[in-house]
């Protein structure tokens, strides 16, 4: 373990950082899939001027132990809720990027008496559906991804194999920038590829580990929507069938802004999760 801090669960240690005060409410952040907990790098630190703040490497990724076969939502999610209870010991508020998103959501679901709240950055809740995914450029760059993960992994060089690759893809390189590509080429090299093998086609169901996205959640929600002219997974037609699920949602809009909300805008990023915040701590408190 590359990190200073680990806990295990199951025999699987996840690493992880610890900033702020630990008397203070915990904020729990979970990256997207094949990424690591520096995504969080320019979100965490601000965060943690009032909150305890839990970044988290998931099964698989970055400086966490692999978890072969057990990387579904539900199987991050059991991990992920063992820690909030062994480390935090109380209430705490999720936040998840992408597939760290759909963890947040099962969280939600399905452990409410340590979830107080979440936050989801466009959750690809709803296009992972075999009928639905194939056609996305999500489900048409993963399997790629996973391909050229498993070759650069082969390497003695993997970061540099992953960014060279990177770069024949013109427009995801231009989406994610030379300091993006960097940064996503060092989180492949050490990700698990096994990670993306749901992501194939008529397997991305899978995902869910038998978990319905549809499964009611009663704590406050709030959801950051990407903007389709670049790249988003949470549509404005899907706020409906979520409010379905979570009544107590709401939705917030980042125009001009693509997939990776945290990474691409972190001071506004940032500055809406401190809102929600405030606002739950007023009308909740920090503890049940």
């Amino acid at each position: 373990m590359a990190a200073d801090l680990c806990f295990e669960h199951d025999g699987i240690a996840l690493a992880y950082d610890d900033l702020g005060d630990r008397g203070a409410p915990a904020v729990v952040l979970l990256h997207g899939g094949s990424m690591s907990r520096g995504t969080w790098s320019a979100v965490a630190p601000r965060l943690a001027a009032t909150h305890r703040v839990l970044a988290v490497d998931l099964a698989g990724h970055g400086d966490s132990d692999r978890a072969p076969g057990g990387y579904a939502v539900p199987d991050q999610g059991r991990r992920i809720a063992a820690l909030c209870e062994n480390v935090v010991g109380g209430d705490v508020v999720v936040i998840g990027s992408s597939y760290g998103a759909l963890v947040a959501v099962y969280l939600a679901a399905e452990r409410p008496d340590i979830v107080l709240a979440a936050v989801l950055g466009d959750p690809p809740i709803y296009i992972m559906d075999p009928d639905v995914w194939p056609s996305t450029m999500f489900g048409m760059f993963f399997p790629m991804l996973r391909a050229a993960m498993e070759d650069a992994h082969r390497t003695d060089d993997p970061a540099g194999s992953m960014a060279a690759w990177l770069r024949t893809l013109p427009v995801f390189a231009e989406m994610l920038g030379e300091e993006g590509i960097e940064s996503s080429s060092r989180s492949w090299a050490k990700c698990d590829p096994e990670v993306l093998a749901a992501t194939d086609g008529p397997s991305i169901g899978a995902v869910w580990g038998g978990h319905s996205p549809d499964a009611p959640i009663d704590c406050p929600v709030l959801v950051l929507r990407a903007d389709p002219s670049v790249l988003a997974a949470f549509a404005a037609e899907h706020e409906d069938r979520f409010r379905q699920a979570a009544a107590g949602s709401q939705f917030v809009f980042a125009e001009g802004c693509g997939h990776g909300i945290h990474e691409e805008r972190p001071d506004w990023f940032t500055e809406q999760v401190e809102t929600f915040l405030a606002a739950l701590g007023a009308t909740h408190g920090t503890t049940r």
